[in-house]
């Protein structure tokens, strides 16, 4: 006899991401982006990444990857340039664990900042297999972009789509 897991509701994990055990908020983190990859759940995950313990910062940045939401990108992006600001202890951690996300998340659009990310001395290697391994999963599944239920959004969007050579 096998057993089956059922996830946590969304509700269940919006509220274990408030928690305030930094590991259960990390959890919910992962949690959430795992088993609700809807657009949703970036706001909730997008806090956490301005969590005050570093665990539960990475695993939301993770999570953002994970989710799949095309604005994710525009956050990373953000977040990889101003870690040293916002985060000096853990400024390498962020930038690895912002690498890391891309790769899942394999929007196009990330390709120049991995290729940027290449010339850092202590991202160099991790850099250059996430480039590598966002244009093999790319080519076998493409990226899929999220819109809102608005035309004229979808049409504006498609005009800039990112494409990996």
């Amino acid at each position: 006899m096998s057993s089956v897991y059922i996830a946590p509701t969304q509700e269940k994990l919006l509220e274990r991401i408030l928690d305030k055990d930094p590991q259960q908020r990390s959890q919910g983190a992962l949690s959430l982006a795992k088993y609700y990859p809807k657009r949703d759940t970036f706001f909730p995950l997008l806090r956490l990444c301005f969590d005050e313990d570093p665990y539960v910062r990475a695993d939301a940045l993770l999570s953002l990857g994970v989710c799949m939401d095309s604005r994710a990108y525009f956050m990373l992006a953000g977040y990889f340039f101003r870690a040293k600001d916002l985060y000096p202890d853990t400024a390498t951690e962020a930038q690895q664990r912002i690498l890391q996300a891309l790769k899942i998340n394999r929007d196009p659009r990330s390709v120049a900042l991995i290729e940027h990310a290449q010339s850092y001395p202590h991202l160099k290697k991790l850099a250059r297999n996430t480039k590598k391994e966002l244009r093999r999963k790319n080519q076998r599944d493409p990226f899929l972009y999220t819109y809102l239920n608005h035309e004229n959004d979808l049409s504006f969007a498609k005009s800039f789509l990112g494409v990996l050579i």
